[in-house]
């Protein structure tokens, strides 16, 4: 699509926002009352605070919250859990024509929901019970939608009246258009870390003139309150800071193991055991799961190091590419000690207390979304179908078919962009294997990654670290204390153990440039996450979801969510070529929006959250790896030796098959029948898998079906395996 097109239709959308719905401000008042409760609590009665007749305000007496919980209406637990008593609430509708009972039980269920969030933040559990009974000793809350603010008032079982109230405007169509600008920038100029700078930007300037500003004042204070408060919070906040260590950490360990040889010297002592090109293949399969810790390094060491065995068993640089590129993103981000589990947790979880969660536990519910993963949990079944059978359809089996005549590249392609490998398959059994280095040099520092990690989580699962819990059995107890803390522990220990093996290999002190310099290749990746930071803020001050989910609500069926998400995740991804940048656009508006929708679904608010979650995820790696400007299609291509088009056409047709049963057979009966992902990810295999028989061929088999000589069967001429034994 043409930048002409794009920007007429892009214009077309902002346009749009002119003929979109303004829900009534009532309807959205009662979907965030419960944010009040970290407001500053004054004693006073609603009376006062409605006609403006307060002559000056009381003093804060601390948080709503706190102050309620050392009232009578609240209650402790033996087990140090609390309990918030309710004998009635109210949301005030004098200032609204929609007159439905339901904005009643949403206020109340935005209560409840904020309580959750500060539990879990607390690391105790915080719940309501409401009774309607007159001798029930609880509280009574009213809200009310002032001018310029929202009020919440507490009536307490003694008879004293507490409120709390901050400035706040009704949300409208204008609260989409910092997503929208970052969506339209991204779209057009293919720079996502442009987009979300400006999408921040324009947020901050709307968000100053919502509090009264003029749009001068508002230009002026936009981009400083920018600074000065949202990227203050954010980079204040520990778990950003836990973030961004563990990034720096695990970058530089990678920096300093590839520095060593330590992932060439791995990738040699797999390739050895293949003996053919079926085998060959499914070295590279193996070796693409093992690099689970970036999609950049994956892509980078299995290409460069497999192409030469691959070429000498007369694989297709397509198939290679597609190995490459197909184990690379999904095995990354699917994985639980990688640089992808940090961006990703992040660009969510700020806005887990919309749905009743602390922030904190964006590590637990990546790990809830694992089982919806479905696309990348197909592509990688696809992927072992692929090298496991032998088989191959579309221009993917072409390619291996010539191939194993002997041109393992595209007709009158140069490869001429890495170190120069002939395009033709060398003599001799070490051919092309020059890279040095031994596997423990990259084995040592992962195992005590991984490992310090799992320790780091148990400790503090077991209640001998700052956040504990009576978890039963070793997985559940790592799960309860597993985060970004345990991750940084575990990163610093496997970076400390990088350091000291690359030392001994023979670096020394160049081993602190190779840690630098491995930080600073991921320099554009953390500036993108910062911005998604900011991005994420200024929408929650604009209420950008709650709009969002008020005006879907009564215009979407809730069960199209989560395909809807994958479909527009996909387009983004393959427009701008950014997985990432895609998350980071449409990451920090599904929580809120997700729990909002999903609570008449079979799956419930908090499950709907967490599916919606994933098919972001999912839509975002599809998008990434069917964009021909995409960094890691490109990535995979040269370090393939592959042409870059080719590559593109060729794994196409696997991307969309795995898509279309991603779609059909995973997020279809997960969410609209309820069926379990487990049973979805089975039924989904089959069904591929029969798909994929139907529609393959051998690759050693002729137009006739017959069967090629021996050599071609094993991938190559006959004695090869003699050879390379």
């Amino acid at each position: 699509m043409s930048r002409t097109v794009l920007l007429v239709v892009i214009a077309g959308l902002i346009s749009a926002l002119l003929f979109l719905p303004r829900p009534d401000g009532v309807r959205l008042a009662a979907t965030q009352v419960g944010s009040l409760l970290l407001e500053p609590a004054s004693p006073g009665l609603y009376e006062a605070a409605k006609d403006g007749s307060e002559s000056a305000e009381v003093e804060s007496v601390g948080r709503l919250w706190d102050v309620l919980r050392e009232s009578s209406a609240a209650e402790a637990g033996a087990d140090g859990n609390w309990t918030l008593r309710v004998r009635g609430y109210r949301m005030d509708l004098s200032r609204t024509s929609w007159k439905d009972s339901r904005l009643h039980a949403r206020m109340l269920e935005s209560v409840g929901r904020s309580l959750r969030a500060i539990g879990a933040a607390e690391g105790v559990e915080v719940q309501l019970e409401q009774r309607t009974r007159a001798d029930f000793e609880g509280a009574v809350l009213f809200c009310c939608m002032l001018e310029d603010s929202l009020l919440l008032e507490v009536q307490l079982p003694d008879g004293s009246a507490l409120h709390a109230k901050r400035p706040w405007r009704p949300a409208g169509p204008v609260s989409v258009l910092p997503s929208l600008l970052a969506i339209g920038v991204a779209l057009l100029f293919r720079k996502p870390l442009l987009a979300l700078g400006l999408g921040a930007l324009l947020g901050a300037v709307l968000e100053r003139a919502a509090h009264g500003k003029s749009w001068l004042e508002s230009a002026v204070q936009g981009p400083l309150h920018l600074v000065q408060h949202h990227a203050w919070e954010e980079f204040q906040d520990p778990t950003r800071r836990e973030i961004l260590i563990f990034l720096v950490a695990i970058l530089a360990m990678v920096g300093v193991v590839s520095a060593a040889g330590g992932l060439q010297g791995l990738a040699r002592s797999l390739a050895r055991v293949a003996g053919n090109a079926r085998r060959s293949q499914c070295a590279t399969f193996g070796l693409g799961l093992l690099v689970f810790f970036d999609h950049c390094a994956n892509a980078m060491l299995v290409g460069t190091t497999m192409r030469p065995l691959t070429d000498r068993f007369r694989v297709s640089r397509e198939k290679l590419a597609y190995l490459v590129d197909s184990t690379a993103a999904p095995v990354a981000g699917l994985s639980v000690f990688s640089t992808w589990i940090a961006f990703e947790v992040s660009a969510f979880s700020p806005q887990l207390p919309e749905a009743g969660m602390a922030a904190s536990q964006g590590y637990e519910v990546f790990l809830q979304t694992l089982p919806y993963r479905f696309y990348s949990l197909f592509t990688l079944g696809l992927v072992a179908l692929v090298v496991f059978t032998g088989r191959d359809f579309g221009p993917m089996l072409r390619a291996e078919r010539r191939a194993r005549a002997g041109q393992v590249t595209t007709p009158g392609f140069k490869d001429t962009v890495l170190d120069g490998t002939q395009a033709e398959p060398e003599a001799g059994p070490d051919a092309g294997l020059v890279v040095e280095g031994r596997a423990s040099t990259a084995v040592v520092p992962l195992a005590v990654f991984v490992l310090t990690t799992m320790m780091a989580a148990w400790v503090r699962g077991t209640g001998l670290g700052p956040r504990s819990g009576e978890a039963a059995g070793l997985l559940n107890t790592v799960l309860v204390g597993s985060g970004t803390t345990a991750l940084v522990v575990g990163a610093s220990a496997g970076l400390t153990a990088a350091l000291v093996l690359g030392s001994l290999r023979g670096l020394g002190l160049g081993v602190l440039a190779s840690g630098v310099q491995g930080v600073r290749t991921a320099l554009p990746a953390l500036a993108l996450l910062a911005c998604a930071w900011l991005l994420g803020a200024v929408c929650y001050e604009l209420g950008t979801a709650a709009y969002l989910s008020v005006i879907l609500q009564d215009s979407l069926n809730p069960l199209l969510l989560p395909i809807l998400l994958f479909a527009v995740a996909g387009a983004i991804a393959l427009s701008t070529g950014s997985s990432w940048g895609t998350m980071t656009i449409l990451l920090p508006l599904v929580v809120g929006l997700a729990y909002d929708l999903g609570q008449s679904t079979p799956i419930g608010g908090t499950g709907m959250v967490v599916v919606c979650i994933a098919s972001i995820l999912e839509g975002a790696i599809f998008g990434d790896h069917c964009s021909p400007i995409s960094d890691t299609t490109v990535l995979s291509s040269m370090a393939a030796g592959s042409g870059h088009l080719e590559h593109v056409r060729t794994q196409a047709p696997y991307a969309l098959l795995a898509m279309g049963t991603a779609i059909l057979c995973g997020y279809f009966p997960a969410v609209i029948a309820g069926l379990s992902p487990w049973w979805s990810l089975l039924l989904g295999m089959v069904v591929m898998a029969a798909v994929f028989r139907f529609y393959s061929k051998r690759v050693d088999q002729d137009e006739s079906g017959e069967r090629g000589e021996k050599g071609a069967a094993d991938g190559g001429p006959a004695g090869l395996d003699q050879l390379a034994a």
